[in-house]
């Protein structure tokens, strides 16, 4: 690259390039919802070097939020000299229409600038010979570029990944603090990290509450922790909270927040320990099981609870049930609304005491991570009395 053109980049470009230069390669991010920065070139001389950001697609990435099954993840790579682009997505569980690259930062949406082609199945890659402009080229270096999978049904956009940033969108509720509080409020939290820098940009829209303080706080779902990062109500009333502008994740708290670690909490007058909360990279569902919710009811005075969290960028789920007044012989997640019965998916282990756990590794499909987020799945406790379920409960 010439000098003359180096120097008209914008600052932030322009430090990627040195990096790039000086560094020879880097590599960070990763996890869930990570996104991820290498660059490559010859350090001996000043010439061509490549940037390559990673997305991870979702649809609660999508503006507004999109109730879905499907993820996918993307790379895109930018020459410095060029402004040439390569890279594309895979996606699972989206029959998509259309793919492109967009300008616009985490929770806005703005232009197609690049039109994906679609490869083979699941798959969608930039053309050749594709380029962007001067200030697409500073977008894509401060997370400003976007991939997003339109389909039949969400024709704006079905999942949508942020370039080089790791994006999270929580659901906050009374039912996630530990204990549970009684609150009819609700909240969404919004994190978008750096994952270069660690820095964040991060907010908090309450409904139906009056906040005293917001945070976000580690520890994993059903746990407590310590405050981290702290938010300033935007105007006394507002419902709106904001991380400040210099907020910044440790190493640790990264690797944390990657493995739903991190946790968004709303504190009031009436509950200082936190009214609602929501948990980061997670969506956090419960059930309680009873024989009056078999189908058909069965007599039986067992009781139990039950959480399921899920990963929706990698449809891992973990949790379990705890059950009394019972001798449990198999249990399982099954599929299947209120009022329905449905074949097991995932079977629990027996971990003693009345536990079930959830095993390691599990997995749900597209299909049956978006029965998750409807509502649509269920716990069932089996028992030689009641082979078919002597209580069951609507994981919701």
């Amino acid at each position: 690259m010439r000098l003359s053109r180096f120097l008209q980049l914008p600052g932030s470009f322009k430090w990627v390039l040195v990096a790039a230069v000086g560094a020879g390669f880097v590599a960070c991010g990763g996890g869930d919802g990570g996104s991820g920065v290498a660059t490559t070139g010859d350090p001996s001389q000043v010439g061509p070097t490549a940037t390559t950001l990673s997305a991870t697609l979702t649809g609660e990435q999508e503006n507004p939020p999109v109730i879905t099954g499907a993820a996918g993840t993307g790379t895109l790579r930018l020459e410095s000299g060029t402004r040439n682009v390569s890279g594309g997505i895979t996606i699972t569980g989206i029959t998509a229409t259309a793919a492109h690259v967009h300008t616009g930062e985490s929770g806005v949406n703005g232009p197609i600038i690049v039109n994906l082609a679609q490869t083979s199945p699941g798959t969608w890659s930039v053309p050749a010979g594709a380029t962007l402009t001067e200030a697409q080229a500073a977008a894509f270096a401060n997370g400003g570029l976007y991939f997003n999978a339109h389909s039949t049904a969400f024709p704006n956009g079905e999942i949508r990944g942020q370039i080089g940033r790791e994006v999270f969108v929580s659901q906050m509720s009374p039912a996630q603090e530990v204990p549970p509080t009684s609150s009819s409020a609700s909240g969404v939290g919004r994190l978008t990290v750096d994952p270069a820098t660690r820095k964040l940009v991060s907010s908090i829209t309450l409904t139906g509450m009056t906040a005293a303080a917001a945070h976000i706080h580690t520890g994993a779902a059903g746990t407590n922790g310590p405050i981290i990062v702290h938010f300033a109500e935007t105007a006394p009333g507002s419902g709106t909270w904001v991380a400040a502008a210099d907020a910044t994740l440790t190493e640790a708290q990264l690797a944390l927040m990657r493995t739903g670690g991190l946790y968004f909490n709303a504190h009031s007058a009436t509950f200082p320990g936190g009214e609602i909360r929501g948990q980061i990279g997670r969506e956090v569902r419960f059930a309680t099981l009873t024989g009056a919710e078999e189908v058909p009811p069965t007599p039986s005075t067992a009781t139990g609870t039950g959480t399921l969290v899920l990963d929706s960028a990698t449809r891992a789920v973990t949790g379990g049930i705890t059950v009394s007044g019972m001798d449990v012989t198999v249990a399982h997640v099954h599929p299947g609304a209120p009022g329905e019965n449905g074949p097991a998916i995932v079977p629990l282990t027996n971990a003693g005491g009345g536990v079930w756990s959830v095993p390691a590794n599990s997995t749900l499909t597209p299909e049956q991570a978006l029965a998750f987020k409807q509502g649509n799945l269920y716990y069932n406790a089996h028992s030689t009395a009641f082979p078919n379920g002597e209580i069951r409960g609507q994981i919701e």
